[in-house]
């Protein structure tokens, strides 16, 4: 096929310019992978560009939107908080253990609620 043809990619895939008009040309669009068609990613993962290769993991006790095409996307699960500045939407950000009922946070590590004192004015 010639570059004046014009194709139509299947569903969450594109031809990316320059490419041959040919319909075995369109790639996956970020966001998607590719499984006998462009997949979106599932939840706890993602793919920021054009391509029919996999998903990356945004790393444990982590979710993010399906179809993520950003790390920005990747958030921490319920129980679970960024490690200071550096969440899973941040490259090799992690999550850590939130502090239970019961227990109060400083610096990533949990103290029981009763260690607080609280003065009344």
């Amino acid at each position: 096929m010639s570059n004046s043809t014009c194709i139509l990619c299947p569903q969450f895939s594109s031809l990316l310019t320059g490419a041959i008009h040919d319909i075995d040309q369109c790639i996956c669009d970020p966001g998607y992978y590719f499984d006998s068609g462009c997949t979106g990613c599932l939840p706890s993962s993602f793919k920021f560009d054009y391509g029919n290769h996999g998903c990356i993991s945004c790393g444990e006790h982590t979710t993010s939107i399906p179809s993520a095409n950003n790390q920005t996307q990747c958030q921490c699960i319920e129980g679970y908080e960024a490690d200071g500045d550096y969440g899973p939407d941040i490259s090799g950000g992690v999550c850590i253990s939130s502090c239970g009922p019961g227990l109060y946070g400083v610096g990533g590590a949990c103290y029981p609620l009763s260690l607080i004192h609280i003065s009344e004015p």
